[in-house]
């Protein structure tokens, strides 16, 4: 219980600092250290941290909206790591956010459909996603 603590607490701040850096950009603050756009602060650590910890107690979730988002990070912690050349922990991320999803049939509600009221049409979406990324590493 102690890592689904951890993840949702990591999760929550990653969420923040990202609002923060949208924020900021908007405003047309600069975060560089250099002046020159060289470098930008990044909260990619926590991302990776969040998912480490869903990845522990990933049995211990049971809501399938938290399901979702939690694949959704899944995803987003995949994509970071393809564009570090990570392809391996990549892969993990994916298979990850997929067994999160679970067995389900919602392949059945294209895109665009409204399924049965359960967010089936997120789920296609998002495992569409995972397996389009997963095909192309």
């Amino acid at each position: 219980e102690i890592h689904l603590h951890i993840g949702r607490k990591v999760r929550q701040m990653y969420a923040e600092a990202s609002e923060m850096m949208i924020a900021s950009a908007g405003a047309g603050s600069s975060s560089d250290l250099y002046g020159g756009g060289f470098y930008r602060p990044s909260n990619d650590w926590m991302l990776f941290v969040a998912v480490d910890q869903f990845c522990r107690c990933a049995y211990l979730v049971t809501d399938r909206s938290e399901k979702a988002d939690l694949a959704s990070l899944y995803l987003d912690a995949a994509m970071e790591a393809v564009s570090e050349s990570a392809f391996v922990v990549a892969g993990d991320f994916l298979t990850s956010g997929i067994e999160m999803l679970g067995e389900s049939r919602e392949w059945e509600v294209g895109p665009g459909e409204e399924g049965d009221g359960d967010g089936s049409s997120r789920y296609y979406a998002l495992r569409l996603q995972m397996h389009h990324l997963s095909a192309e590493m």
